[in-house]
């Protein structure tokens, strides 16, 4: 639930990038499984649904 909570914090929020980064990092099993699970989506929706993919440093 922490994880879903945390996603949910990335898709509205870019600052602090600290919090950002950490988030990033405490979510990357959650994010993972979710990509393998949806592998037929498209980058847009995967960029949706995380957006921060595609963020420096992450």
């Amino acid at each position: 639930e922490r994880a879903l909570q945390q996603k949910e914090w990335l898709k509205h929020n870019s600052e602090p990038f600290t919090q950002v980064q950490s988030y990033m990092k405490d979510t990357v099993l959650c994010r993972a499984n979710w990509i393998r699970a949806n592998s037929s989506k498209d980058i847009l929706e995967l960029l949706t649904e995380y957006p921060h993919l595609t963020s420096p440093g992450m």
